[in-house]
């Protein structure tokens, strides 16, 4: 299993593995970053032994020259790829940022929202990912969906502008994607309120209080929300967290 980031060691890290994204990358926003493309971007790099998480991730790309073994991950102004594929990565996430085991996290979510959606975004207070397949699928690329600046509709696929200008191509339909945005900002919101120590921001916007880009993906998303809008009550995804994993250790 790789290592997660030691921040007592960034500069070395960042020396090797963590790259500046090239000044070319606005010329790709009228086709969106491919697969051809990515590895072009990456051939004299070499994949990362341990994750850097210092920074807000906007993408997890899975790699399909190597059998999607390896996963392209996108920073606002950096890449890295790690030899892992994204499902793995995002579980260590869960583990190393708010110490939870995905599986009963999963469980958490879906009892908490009264679903069996398999749809089940990462979360933090920091930010979100969701996942544009299934969330187990080493061939799945999750993204922010709190830096995307807007959907275009191309044929059968959708455009997804990021705030990097990085452009990532989507097999799902607009209408279908912006469920699954939903889903992460919001839940994003639910963890940041589980984590905060204050709940004075009753009518605060949920863009001020998630500290997100208004951009026109963003807006359209939250609307008019605010943190009294953010579903269930504090410390409902704890409690039922914590229930869960009683059973899972019984």
């Amino acid at each position: 299993m790789y290592q997660t980031h030691d921040s007592k060691s960034p500069r070395p890290y960042k020396k090797k593995y963590f790259h500046p994204l090239p000044s070319f990358l606005p010329y790709f926003e009228s086709d969106g970053f491919n697969q051809m493309n990515i590895h072009h971007l990456l051939k004299t790099y070499s994949p990362a032994p341990i994750l850097y998480r210092d920074c807000d991730i906007l993408g997890l790309i899975p790699l399909e020259s190597d059998n999607y073994r390896h996963t392209f991950i996108l920073y606002q102004n950096n890449f890295a790829y790690v030899n892992r594929p994204p499902y793995h990565i995002i579980s260590q996430l869960l583990k190393e940022e708010i110490e939870m085991d995905f599986e009963t996290y999963r469980k958490a979510f879906q009892q908490l929202s009264k679903s069996k959606t398999t749809v089940i975004p990462f979360a933090t207070g920091k930010y979100s990912l969701i996942p544009l397949g299934p969330v187990r699928s080493k061939m799945t690329i999750w993204i922010n969906p709190g830096q995307l600046v807007r959907m275009e509709p191309q044929k059968m696929k959708t455009l997804l502008y990021m705030t990097n200008h990085f452009t990532i191509k989507s097999d799902r339909l607009t209408r279908s994607l912006a469920t699954r945005l939903s889903r992460g900002m919001f839940f994003q919101a639910v963890l940041k309120r589980e984590l905060d120590e204050h709940s004075r921001y009753s009518h605060m916007h949920l863009l001020d209080y998630l500290d997100l880009p208004s951009t026109t993906v963003t807006r359209e998303i939250i609307g008019d929300s605010r943190f009294k809008d953010i579903p269930f009550n504090k410390g409902d995804f704890h409690k039922s967290y914590e229930k869960l994993s009683i059973k899972k250790d019984d």
